[in-house]
């Protein structure tokens, strides 16, 4: 399921649909109190670069379930907590002008990685549960095992 890149371009796509209603938000004076909740951004970014940053270096999880789902969507996740980082240091540098063009990209860009951050979480965490309750097995379904070992044990495996 999750060798297609659809989710991929899922990620992309709500990532630039957050950056421009982000961008279009500002322009149109709505996000009145941008100024008082971009350092928020700049503290959800940190805290899921910090917690993905420390499951990559668990040297336990190798060729487990977190760490393949990891492999595949852990870099996307870091480039976006660090670029929501930057841009949230550069809004609170500068003044922002909501006529500033630039103003106005660099608000789109941090909607836009934080969005792309945060989606990419969920579908680490979908993929996480997907490889765990895989549908051949039978895990997820509460039906007890006929067998005495415990296939379904929620290791990270």
């Amino acid at each position: 399921m999750y060798n297609s890149r659809i989710y991929d371009y899922l990620i992309g796509i709500i990532t630039a649909i957050a950056g421009i209603a982000g961008g279009v938000l500002f322009f149109n004076g709505t996000l009145t109190a941008l100024p008082a909740i971009i350092p928020y951004f700049a503290v959800i970014s940190s805290i899921i670069f910090v917690t993905v940053s420390i499951l990559i270096l668990l040297p336990k999880n190798k060729e487990k379930a977190l760490s393949k789902c990891l492999c595949h969507y852990g870099k996307a996740i870091l480039f976006l907590s660090i670029i929501s980082v930057v841009s949230v240091l550069i809004i609170l540098s500068i003044t922002l002008a909501a006529t500033s063009i630039f103003s106005i990209i660099l608000v789109g860009i941090t909607f836009a990685a934080l969005a792309g951050a945060l989606s990419a979480i969920l579908f680490l965490f979908s993929c996480i549960i997907d490889k765990k309750c895989n549908k051949n097995n039978g895990c997820c379904c509460n039906v007890p095992q006929q067998n005495t070992t415990d296939t379904c044990t929620f290791e990270f495996e």
